[in-house]
């Protein structure tokens, strides 16, 4: 499930300081039975683990593991671990 404005980036789009052997795009993994809530963030590289919870507003930089809920204000952060959400 996706919320409203939610913004998935699995590039950079450029290099960084000229240097053409960066890696600036790497692929995104959503599982299944994921929540992304409106506002967020998904970066590059990231896992996002069946089960698991990205509150409102939140960047995520990081891999979320199964069944986590996180979210940050500044830095990304597990709220909780072991979570059941129902549609």
């Amino acid at each position: 499930m996706i919320g409203r404005n939610v913004t998935v980036y699995d590039s950079d789009f450029h290099s960084i300081n000229n240097n053409t052997s960066d890696n600036y795009s790497s692929p995104i993994y959503i599982g299944n039975h994921v929540w992304i809530a409106s506002n967020s963030t998904i970066l590059k590289g990231v896992k996002l683990s069946d089960g698991c919870v990205v509150a409102a507003n939140a960047v995520i930089l990081n891999d979320i593991h199964e069944k986590q809920l996180v979210g940050n204000n500044i830095v990304q952060k597990v709220i909780k671990n072991n979570i059941e959400w129902k549609r």
